[in-house]
């Protein structure tokens, strides 16, 4: 019974973690669509600076649950959105260093105090003006599995106080 008990909370914790990768990966993916079709609106064409266009979009995006927002200027982390992420990736000498030269959009994985995040880099640059702007979009693949990892939990105790009780009538 303890094996059929751990194979029924393995195999949903597997699938729930290959679901939290795609999760991140389709969430990036969306931000991305959504900053292309920020500049090119009214609101967006509007800004003549790099500058201003990410410090306008930043403050129009109000972040879903483990996701953040933050941009560079001249591969120099600028500024994030309000608030206290579970992981600032803005402040990790090692990923701004990794990512400061971007000159083509990027989305990897990478590991940090937040353990994995999905990250997407999308170079910012405006007719005009010198500087090299990015927007940076993070996921943490963790706090994106909480809530079904929650109920795989929930699953496991269930069954091992269903085990306890059956062995408990033998």
């Amino acid at each position: 019974m303890g094996i059929a008990l751990g194979g029924s909370v393995l195999v949903p914790a597997q699938i729930v973690s290959v679901r939290a990768d795609t999760l991140a990966t389709r969430a990036h993916d969306h931000e991305s669509d959504n900053f292309h079709a920020f500049a090119a609106s009214p609101t967006g064409e509007a800004r003549t600076i790099v500058d201003s266009l990410l410090t306008r979009y930043l403050a129009v995006k109000v972040p879903d649950r483990g996701k953040t927002f933050f941009t560079m200027i001249n591969g120099k982390p600028h500024r994030r959105i309000p608030g206290t992420p579970a992981g600032r990736l803005d402040t990790d000498r090692a990923f701004v260093a990794h990512i400061a030269d971007a000159r083509k959009p990027m989305s990897r994985w990478w590991s940090s105090s937040a353990r994995w995040v999905r990250y997407g880099v999308i170079p910012v640059t405006v007719d005009g003006d010198r500087a090299h702007g990015a927007l940076v979009i993070t996921e943490l693949r963790d706090e994106q599995a909480k809530p079904p990892f929650s109920t795989v939990r929930i699953f496991a105790i269930v069954g091992a106080a269903a085990l306890t009780i059956a062995a408990l009538d033998e």
